[in-house]
């Protein structure tokens, strides 16, 4: 025992001793090679290996897998030294892939990742492990990640956005470059600047959300002045003056349909969507600069400048083609601006124009309502010292065949009260809660449809009226005859059908005053005319006989249709026509237009464009050929009074009022029956008790037409100067009796 211990001990002193000059030692050359960090590092097997679930064993069984485990052990001991020989750059790949696997994995362990389920136990005793399934996720957790996906996105949008405006700062003066600097002459220079508007134009409207800014460049080119490397260029009127026409181009095409309003301040901190937002930027965008662009129109138009006609054409433009844009009344307010002036020029019949085609497609009517608030205003701050040409626009509403006079009148409380009671009768308060928010909600649905509600057009077109009525009202008061009284005198003959039968007793008074005052004023004018022959110009227009034949055409019309039923007696304003048929008969202006501006009007001539012939002819089919005096009938004294007299003035008048005098005769004989025509042309003795023919006698009925012979028609059939007139009277004196 004591060898073996002895032995023992001997063999570990040598051990040690052995241990201590093993590292006292120089390291052999395979050790000094390897690196000692690598040597830490586990095996790729080592890392890429997973836990696998052990069944439980028998004894038997734990033996055998004893033996197996041994025999895997070792090897798994040999590939771990084979692994071993692995390069160390294969190494670091490897640690890498295994990072990209652990970050995938952590990004895969979101609110989507999957849910592990309890096995379940089945009726024959069976346990089944039931498939895994995705987690729900909760709609704030939804919301969540769609607004961080949305702010990053917005955020990388913001920094492309940034990166554009750097370039397009870069680029921001290169189209001015491209014209003054690379062109000399004002042609090529010209040239340049067509060719570039042309680009701008085309790169706009091909995408309108993307390339919207680019409109900036053009308006750059209406500037007086050019900035370039801090030069001032003076820019050319002409380029600024397409730059102009090119802008109105671009706005039309591109501009929406709908009116774009301005966000609240609990809508600008909502959360949306991206399109949403960019919808919104972009329609901020657009506004800011049709804002622009107008006001720089507006200020060319105050500056009365030579741009001038360009800026007011592009105004027009714009009214006529965007009206139910915005800024559609500042654009209202331009215009009829440039008419409100006693003057009128080529420039206020464009704008003239272009209000008529506004008020004839104007089907809702609320443009034109608001066109009449601020015609209304300009007149009474003018005071009433406007060109008649402006009120004639009032003409082409389309409230004279659109409204009725049943739709003017308010119902009164009584029906008001019972239809109230008949919408809320037998409701619950949770019914009419809900009844509130479906009216709210038509509300907003009629404001969608393109369809006008008629309730809403009847009361656009009733204001319309109202105010229409107020200005004419006004005109028809004032003490001294105005020029725009034959304006108005015809706007209340066109909307009579529309006036209350209440007013018609003091409006018949007003015409009647209107009609005597002009006949005493026309008598102090043919005084003056005696008196000072040459001072004074004949050949003007005599102003208050044309207002004598609008009072008498006015009162007439007035009882055209809702007058039908009254009984009133018009034989004063019929009296007052036969005593203007001879002072008209010798006036030598009886075809002239009395104002030279308004030979424009070409299609339908307002009153005041229309000579003494066209007022006369059309007062005397008014007054004759009626719907009233059709019901009622024509006496026979009064159509062979007008007759013989209208005979009479046809051997003074030219040729087309000679014309017009015997169709206008030959229209008489047909209503009142071939007895008119005989009476004329008989010469047998026919004089009654009451005496001859009084020719200068200013009363149809008391001048004894019944005993006048027609003689004119043959002076007119055999000596007339003009070939047409010579066949009406052949005609009209072969008539069949």
């Amino acid at each position: 025992m004591s060898s073996r211990s002895t032995s023992s001990m001997s063999s570990g002193s040598e051990d040690e001793v052995y241990e201590t000059r093993f590292f006292d030692e120089q390291k052999p050359s395979f050790l000094a090679q390897l690196n000692e960090k690598e040597i830490s590092k586990p095996t790729n097997k080592l890392k890429n290996a997973k836990r696998k679930f052990v069944k439980p064993q028998s004894e038997s069984e734990e033996s055998r897998s004893g033996e197996d485990s041994e025999d895997s052990l070792a090897s798994d001991v040999a590939s771990d030294d084979a692994a071993s020989d692995i390069p160390s750059d294969a190494d670091d790949n490897l640690e890498d892939n295994y990072q990209l696997q652990l970050q995938k994995q952590h990004s895969k362990a979101s609110p989507q990742a999957e849910q592990n389920r309890l096995p379940i136990k089945l009726d024959d005793g069976k346990i089944k492990n039931l498939p895994s399934r995705p987690k729900q996720l909760k709609a704030d957790d939804i919301y969540e990640s769609q607004s961080e996906q949305e702010e990053d996105d917005q955020e990388v949008d913001k920094d492309k956005s940034d990166e554009a405006d750097e370039e397009d700062s870069d680029e921001k003066t290169h189209h001015i470059y491209r014209i003054y600097m690379q062109n000399n002459t004002k042609k090529s220079q010209l040239a340049a600047a067509k060719f570039t508007m042309a680009s701008i134009a085309q790169t706009v409207l091909t995408d309108p959300e993307e390339n919207l800014i680019h409109i900036r460049k053009l308006q750059q080119l209406t500037q007086y002045k050019l900035k370039y490397d801090d030069k001032e260029i003076v820019n050319l009127e002409s380029i600024r003056q397409l730059s102009h026409l090119s802008l109105s181009a671009i706005f039309v095409d591109i501009l929406p349909s709908y009116r774009i309003r301005k966000l609240s301040e609990k809508e600008k901190t909502e959360k949306v969507s991206k399109e949403v937002a960019a919808r919104r930027q972009w329609e901020e965008l657009i506004i800011q600069l049709y804002q622009n662009w107008l006001a720089s129109l507006d200020k060319e138009i105050k500056k009365a400048s030579t741009l001038t006609k360009v800026c007011l054409q592009c105004m027009c433009i714009m009214l006529e083609r965007a009206t139910h844009f915005n800024f559609h009344t500042n654009i209202m307010e331009c215009v009829i601006g440039r008419i409100s002036k006693q003057s009128w020029d080529e420039l206020s019949k464009m704008c003239y124009d272009a209000l008529e085609k506004v008020l004839k497609s104007d089907v809702s009517g609320e443009f034109s309502l608001e066109i009449t608030k601020i015609l209304n205003r300009m007149i009474k701050e003018r005071q009433f010292r406007i060109s008649p040409n402006v009120l004639s626009l009032f003409n082409n509403l389309r409230l004279r065949e659109e409204l009725t006079l049943e739709s003017t009148q308010k119902p009164n409380k009584h029906q008001r009260k019972f239809k109230e009671n008949k919408e809320k009768k037998h409701l619950s308060k949770k019914a009419k809660k809900a009844h509130r928010e479906n009216k709210e909600i038509e509300k907003e649905m009629k404001e969608a449809q393109v369809e006008v509600d008629k309730e809403t057009k009847d009361r656009n077109n009733t204001e319309t009226l109202k105010l229409i009525f107020v200005i004419y009202f006004r005109i028809l008061k004032f003490p001294e005859s105005s020029p725009l009284l034959p304006v108005a005198l015809e706007g209340v003959a066109n909307f009579s059908h529309l006036v209350n039968v209440d007013f018609f007793v003091d409006l018949l008074d007003v015409l009647k005053s209107i009609s005597k005052r002009a006949e005493l004023d026309a008598l102090v004018e043919e005084k003056l005319v005696h008196e000072e022959d040459e001072n004074v110009d004949t050949l003007v227009p005599s102003s208050e006989t044309r207002l004598r034949l609008l009072c008498i055409s006015t009162a007439f019309k007035l009882l055209t249709d809702q007058g039908e039923s009254l009984n009133i007696d018009l034989d004063d304003f019929l009296t007052s026509l036969y005593a203007l048929l001879l002072p008209l008969s010798i006036s030598p202006t009886i075809e002239t237009v009395p104002d030279n501006s308004v030979k424009s009007f070409k299609k339908i001539k307002p009153v005041h464009a229309k000579s003494e012939s066209e007022l006369l002819f059309d007062t005397l089919n008014i007054v004759f050929f009626t719907a009233r005096n059709q019901t009622k009938g024509v006496p026979s004294t009064r159509c062979l009074a007008f007759a013989k007299r209208i005979l009479i003035c046809t051997l003074q008048w030219p040729g087309d009022s000679s014309l017009k005098a015997v169709d206008f005769v030959q229209k008489l004989v047909g209503i009142a029956g071939g007895s008119v025509i005989e009476t004329l042309l008989s010469t047998e003795d026919r004089m009654s008790g009451e005496g001859g023919y009084k020719a200068y006698l200013n009363d149809p009925y008391a001048c004894n037409a019944q005993n006048a012979l027609g003689f004119e028609l043959a002076l007119l059939e055999s000596q007339h100067y003009d070939s047409r007139v010579r066949n009406a009277a052949y005609e009209l004196a072969n008539t069949k009796r």
